[in-house]
């Protein structure tokens, strides 16, 4: 469960994992002669779908998600997807 969830539902009393630490995907990418770069906020989200969609080659696009920000639609704690939040 990620920390925006936890913070929904938990007052900032996160668990779980902690994914603060994972590689720089986009660096491992290019290790393996992979195109591939990072986007950081919001408003790179459309120019990165269309860099992606404009590839003629492999591609890879690194999302980094403050670990503050909720991420909708999410499914709360004990609960199934078919009692996901939407907002």
């Amino acid at each position: 469960m990620g920390k925006r969830l936890r913070r929904a539902f938990n007052s900032k009393n996160y668990s779980e994992v902690n994914l603060d630490d994972n590689p720089d995907f986009a660096m491992v990418a290019k290790a393996f002669q992979i195109d591939a770069f990072t986007i950081t906020k919001g408003d790179e989200v459309d120019a990165g779908i269309e860099r992606l969609l404009s590839a003629t080659g492999p591609i890879l696009m690194h999302v980094k998600i403050d670990t503050y920000e909720n991420v909708w639609p999410l499914v709360p704690p004990g609960r199934s997807n078919a009692d996901m939040m939407e907002r």
